[in-house]
């Protein structure tokens, strides 16, 4: 996945969806401020915006060996059991997805628009079923 982000310009934000809670993840220590993987740094930037269901960070995403670097939105909605939704809980997903894909045309504006990466570590199932809600949106803001 960091490969792919930097060497795709497109892409400007990526998502991540999972509880978190269960497993340690760099970017909610409040002391790491950078991680290494294998041949890429990742330095998070001061600056987020978090409220009750999700965090947003600015990233910069750095290949050491080839000397390039991006600078990527990372948004991660805080939903411990997804796959357990009540409805509550599906306005505040369906209100998350609106949100980033208005960051992301804000971001689009100012260069060529891409896609939104989406990862979930341990469910393949749940990054799908999130993208296709977000195709059923889209399709129902063109419908009207």
């Amino acid at each position: 996945m960091l490969r792919l982000l930097t060497r795709e310009k497109c892409c400007k934000v990526i998502v991540r969806f999972d509880g978190t809670s269960k497993k340690r993840y760099w970017l909610n220590n409040s002391q790491d401020d950078a991680y290494a993987v294998g041949e890429f740094l990742i330095r998070k930037k001061t600056a987020n915006i978090s409220c009750k269901y999700y965090t947003q960070l600015q990233i910069t995403i750095k290949n050491i060996m080839e000397r390039q670097s991006r600078k990527i939105t990372h948004l991660q909605y805080h939903l411990h059991y997804l796959d357990e939704l009540l409805s509550s809980g599906s306005a505040q997903l369906i209100s998350f997805l609106e949100m980033v894909n208005k960051n992301r045309g804000a971001i689009s504006k100012k260069s060529a628009s891409g896609p939104i990466v989406i990862h979930s570590i341990g469910c393949f199932e749940r990054a799908v079923s999130i993208c296709v809600l977000d195709i059923c949106l889209a399709g129902r803001k063109i419908a009207g």
